[in-house]
């Protein structure tokens, strides 16, 4: 056991930051345990290791635990597989508000699992799901889901795949959805022109209106 990984000591703590640890599935276990046993984690960090997520448990602890709020996965390698595991466990839980999968080799086919995720999930306001691989039909099914989503406040897209179609996809999404606050599609293939068109919507004083509104709430 990795001596950062004793579970009397991180069942008792409120954030836990296990960083650039070289952490892969199998040394996962006290971790999945910790999700299942706590009653008090709100933020955890996992950034930077080498974790797929493809044996399922850590996942499957994920869905069940309750009160977890912010969860870092970054710099991973979750993959389409992974993110279809995670997906199924951001339906099930009930208290995570962040979530960043940030450079995990993500494509279309994960973004299309996390989607039906954020369209339904009753907690989540931030995704991060910068330097992927998701292209216009990814960005499609994620845009699908935010005119559907009744929580998300920020979606982080930059440095993918992402062309005009992609672009056209989140334009419709933010002008059917005014709770959207941020959207960070830097670093992408989109035009000017519909970059324009976007910065216009969130720049907007209807959202402004809103997004002042909500942040008091």
């Amino acid at each position: 056991m990795k001596s950062h990984m004793d579970f009397d000591s991180l069942v008792q703590q409120e954030k836990i930051d296990i960083r650039n640890k070289d952490l892969h599935d199998a040394d996962l276990i006290v971790m999945t345990e910790v999700l299942r046993k706590s009653k008090v984690l709100e933020e955890l960090s996992l950034w930077a290791n080498s974790i797929t997520l493809a044996e399922g448990q850590f996942a499957d602890a994920l869905g069940q635990n309750q009160s977890l709020r912010v969860l870092d996965l970054g710099r991973n390698k979750i993959g389409d597989e992974g993110a279809k595991r995670l997906a199924t466990a951001l339906k099930d839980n009930k208290t995570l508000v962040e979530v960043s999968l940030s450079f995990n080799k993500i494509g279309d086919e994960g973004a299309k699992s996390l989607a039906d995720a954020l369209g339904i999930s009753a907690s989540l306001k931030v995704i991060g799901l910068g330097g992927n691989q998701i292209g216009d039909v990814g960005a499609r099914h994620l845009a699908e889901s935010l005119t559907k989503s009744k929580t998300i406040r920020e979606i982080w897209m930059y440095n993918n795949f992402i062309g005009d179609r992609g672009g056209q996809s989140f334009l419709g999404a933010l002008e059917s959805n005014d709770s959207i606050e941020k959207l960070d599609l830097c670093g992408n293939k989109i035009s000017r022109s519909v970059t324009r068109r976007i910065t216009a919507i969130l720049r907007g004083p209807k959202r402004k209106a809103l997004t002042s509104k909500l942040n008091k709430q």
